[in-house]
């Protein structure tokens, strides 16, 4: 590690993306010491930490997008107890003048802490908040993928042969299900199109109530995390 004498206190400022992040650290008179390109991942993270405390001592890091590209590098800083502090998206007045350059936003992202410009406390991404979150995620993409199919049956219903669309009209959700489930099709024969509709039904239905037990289940967690 690099000794520096009279270690000057540091502000720190990333630009996040999927597979790098490009740091800038500024001192507390505003002064650009360096910059540089880490790469996201558990080595990356430890080498940044290390770039950031051989230059001085660091009062806060700010991150843009501490809920998404930014996650990761802001668990790692809180839980070597280093500040970290959500930045605002660089102006778009400045990115349409100078144009798209992580550097130049890295170091905004440090000017920007250093100023105190329109800080907000960043999302942790770990404890029970955290949890639940995750599980919605997971139920709202189940829920809106049933739906999509349980919509799927209804459509193919509309064009069945006529024998496949008499039987589940009028018929509930529930009821419908039951009925293209219990479908039987001649595999042998799929270019009919009564076979090839009911082993469709019958796949849509099956998904689409897996779907639902997805979802049942992941509503149910978040309490009994909470218990």
């Amino acid at each position: 590690m690099r000794q520096i004498a009279n270690r000057p206190r540091i502000y720190c400022g990333i630009d996040t993306h999927a597979d790098t992040h490009h740091a800038a650290v500024i001192t507390d008179t505003g002064v650009l010491l360096e910059h540089r390109q880490f790469d996201t991942t558990t080595t990356g993270y430890d080498d940044l930490t290390l770039w950031i405390r051989e230059l001085g001592e660091p009062i806060a890091v700010g991150i843009e997008g501490t809920s998404s590209y930014g996650a990761g590098i802001a668990r790692h800083l809180r839980h070597l107890k280093i500040t970290v502090v959500e930045v605002p998206r660089p102006n778009r007045k400045l990115r349409r003048s100078v144009g798209k350059s992580d550097p130049i936003d890295a170091e905004a992202a440090a000017r920007a802490v250093l100023a105190r410009h329109q800080l907000s406390e960043p999302k942790h991404g770990d404890g029970p908040i955290e949890a639940i979150r995750a599980l919605r995620v997971a139920r709202s993409s189940a829920v809106k993928a049933a739906t999509a199919s349980m919509n799927a049956i209804r459509a193919m219903l509309v064009t069945a042969p006529d024998t496949l669309r008499a039987q589940p009209r009028g018929r509930s959700t529930t009821a419908l299900l039951d009925a293209c489930t219990a479908l039987d099709a001649d595999v042998a024969h799929l270019a009919d199109p009564v076979n090839a509709t009911i082993l469709a039904l019958r796949s849509l239905a099956n998904r689409t109530r897996q779907l639902r037990r997805e979802a049942n289940e992941l509503k149910r967690t978040p309490h009994q995390t909470g218990q």
